[in-house]
């Protein structure tokens, strides 16, 4: 796995700009409003969530053609959109198991050889070829994943399975919390993402360099998630409690429009 994600980082010397800058800036953006501003915008981000996941499930895990895959991503759009507190668990169980399978899989990821800025050659590829490249590293990508998860232990995948368990049933339970932390991580991943292609293309070995020091990029992972739950959860409190405020000034102002119609037609 180690050795797939290291070698698209020294292929990126070849890609089209276009591939890596405008994914990298969108994802950037993205990743910054999801953040920040994730839990204010629920009903949008959670039908986008469900296409996206409709994409990758089909395309990837399901080899669904792209007409399929298309159709199953609306409908998965569809779904998260109308049954918000089952997706959110869902979604809480698929971050919860994507963090543990992180954190168990070390030993089998390989090892990180050094780190080497991507040499930009004469024979640059046009943006058709640079996204094939990069469509065949995503499959590659996805092939490592699987054979990493087969060569852990019964012990570690049974970990996985009850950490994702716990995840979506916390997510059921406790809705806003999970969506405030859900968008964090989200966010957060998106803002790595980002970072990581637009450094990539600059010649920066961002990948081999995350390798290389795991711990202190876990760390700051942690805390930029920590800080986008506890800011939504503050944001969508406030919202929650002026929505209430509003519904209690118009109950008032009725109660108090009928009394004063009552009296005048006394």
């Amino acid at each position: 796995m180690v050795d797939t994600l290291q070698s698209f980082e020294q292929a990126c010397g070849r890609l089209s700009p276009l591939v890596l800058i405008g994914p990298g800036i969108a994802a950037l953006v993205i990743g910054l409003f999801v953040w920040l501003g994730g839990v204010g915008f629920r009903n949008w981000l959670l039908g986008i969530a469900g296409g996206l996941s409709g994409v990758l499930l089909g395309f990837f895990v399901f080899g669904l053609s792209p007409l399929l895959t298309a159709a199953f991503a609306g409908i998965a759009a569809a779904g998260a959109a109308a049954f918000q507190r089952l997706f959110i668990a869902v979604l809480a169980g698929v971050l919860s198991s994507a963090i543990g399978f992180c954190l168990l899989a070390g030993p089998y990821l390989g090892e990180a050889g050094a780190a080497a800025t991507p040499a930009k050659q004469n024979d640059t590829l046009s943006w058709g070829q640079s996204a094939r490249l990069m469509k065949s590293y995503s499959i590659e990508f996805d092939a490592s994943v699987r054979l990493v998860y087969s060569q852990m232990p019964g012990y570690k995948r049974a970990i996985l399975a009850a950490v994702a368990a716990a995840g979506a049933a916390g997510g059921f339970r406790f809705r806003r919390a999970a969506s405030a932390l859900c968008f964090a991580v989200l966010g957060t991943a998106f803002i790595f993402a980002g970072m990581i292609l637009l450094l990539l293309q600059k010649g920066s070995g961002a990948i081999s360099g995350i390798f290389h020091e795991p711990p202190f990029y876990a760390i700051v992972f942690t805390a930029m998630a920590a800080f986008g739950a506890v800011e939504q959860l503050i944001f969508c409190k406030q919202k929650k409690e002026e929505s209430e405020k509003a519904e209690e000034g118009g109950k008032g102002g009725d109660e108090s429009a009928s009394a004063k119609g009552n009296w005048r037609t006394a």
